[in-house]
């Protein structure tokens, strides 16, 4: 994403505060590696008039956005209490391990999966919740995720394929 791209995402919005997380998603879902780089959160501050650290605050209070490049597939693990009881401790080290990921946050060294915890995903009904790409996967355990997550490539990479 060049310097030309940030200008033309961050301008289809309004300069006001209320279109801080619109244009924070925007630019960080344009980039190739889905992150939110610092020229961009430079520029969103001079078209704002919003200080860069407040900016920054906001990138770090939601687990949504990153500062670091991640993967293709963002496959984000459930730790809330719930999800925690139905092993998704035992989910997230298996991902870890498999993918050979140091620890949640980050990306696995081809660049195709990055691995994350996080709170609540609001799939309560359906612990442990598990999500690749914001799309949720279903009846997850600890001894069927990667199937599920490599059906989930495989199938998504298809789909592309027929486009």
């Amino acid at each position: 994403m060049d310097f030309d791209q940030i200008i033309q995402c961050i301008k289809e919005f309004s300069p006001n505060r209320d279109n801080l997380g619109d244009m924070l998603h925007r630019i960080q879902n344009m980039h190739p590696e889905q992150y939110i780089p610092g020229e961009a959160i430079a520029q969103i501050s001079l078209y704002t008039k919003i200080p860069v650290v407040e900016i920054l605050g906001t990138i770090s209070f939601y687990n949504m956005f990153s500062l670091q490049p991640r993967g293709k597939y963002i496959i984000r693990v459930c730790k809330s209490y719930k999800c925690d009881k139905k092993e998704s401790d035992l989910i997230l080290k298996k991902l870890l391990a498999h993918y050979n990921i140091p620890q949640a946050g980050q990306t696995s060294q081809n660049k195709l999966i990055t691995v994350d915890s996080t709170e609540c995903l609001g799939k309560c009904k359906s612990c442990s919740a598990v999500s690749i790409n914001n799309k949720y996967l279903r009846d997850v355990n600890h001894k069927n995720v990667i199937t599920l997550v490599e059906e989930y490539i495989q199938n998504e990479n298809l789909v592309n394929s027929v486009l």
